[in-house]
C-alpha cells in the first residue's frame, strides 16, 4: 500500500511538472522571434551589421506590439486596427532600413515574416 501511494505521488508530481514545462514553452520570447527573422533576412538579403541591428529592432517592436495586443482586452475591431497600425509601422521601418532592391524583394515574401 505504501509503495502504491509513493508511486501515485511521483506520478502526479511528474505530470504536474510536465504541464509547467509545456506552459513555459508555449509563448516564445519576442527577442527570440526577432532574432530568428532577422537571421533569415540576413541570409536572404546579405544585410550588413547596421541593417541587421535596425531590422532586429523593427521585428522586436512588432513582436512586442503583437504580444501586447494578444494580452489586451480590446474589442475585435480595436484589435484589428491595432494589428494594422503595428504592421504599417513595421513596413515603414523596413522600407527605411532596407535598400530599394532589398525592400522590393521583401514585399514579395513579406507574408512569411508577418
Amino acid at each position: 500500500m505504501k509503495k502504491l501511494l509513493t508511486f501515485s505521488f511521483l506520478l502526479i508530481t511528474f505530470f504536474l511538472g510536465t504541464q509547467d514545462i509545456v506552459a513555459q514553452n508555449k509563448g516564445t520570447h519576442p527577442g527570440v522571434i526577432a532574432k530568428e527573422k532577422t537571421h533569415r533576412l540576413t541570409q536572404e538579403f546579405s544585410l550588413d551589421g547596421n541593417q541587421q541591428s535596425l531590422v532586429w529592432r523593427a521585428f522586436m517592436a512588432r513582436e512586442k506590439a503583437k504580444l501586447e495586443i494578444e494580452n489586451s482586452s480590446y474589442s475585435k475591431k480595436e484589435i484589428q486596427q491595432l494589428y494594422l497600425k503595428a504592421d504599417e509601422s513595421f513596413q515603414t521601418s523596413m522600407e527605411k532600413y532596407l535598400s530599394e532592391e532589398q525592400y522590393s524583394k521583401f514585399k514579395k515574401i513579406m507574408k512569411d515574416y508577418l
